[in-house]
């Protein structure tokens, strides 16, 4: 049989508004309540789960830097620049940043 890593248990007690508080932060945080206080005495904060805004945004970037990336090995291959498409990735890159900064930042300044 297989010895447990962790063999002290600990008991104490908290307030429904405690109780509630750690609940939420575990759930952000998606770590169990022992994980949470194991990281605690650890000096360890810890931190909350992206939001799935933040995965659209990294594949609308991997998107835009892909074709960027197409678009400079044609230039490479053929010693000639697809302006039209040049100038679409660059409007796609000014609109994703323009959208980046609307919904992370300013909810940010609003929120803080």
């Amino acid at each position: 049989m297989k010895k447990r890593k962790r063999n002290k248990a600990k008991y104490f007690y908290l307030s429904e508004e405690e109780n509630e508080k750690l609940k939420a932060i575990c759930n952000k945080c998606a770590i169990s309540e022992s994980d949470f206080f194991r990281l605690s005495i650890q000096n360890v904060r810890p931190v909350e789960q992206p939001k799935e805004e933040i995965y659209q945004a990294l594949r609308e970037l991997s998107s835009i830097s892909n074709n960027i990336n197409q678009l400079a090995r044609r230039a490479n291959a053929y010693g000639i620049i697809d302006a039209n498409e040049l100038l679409k990735e660059k409007e796609k890159w000014e609109n994703f940043m323009y959208k980046v900064e609307k919904k992370f930042f300013h909810e940010m300044k609003e929120g803080d």
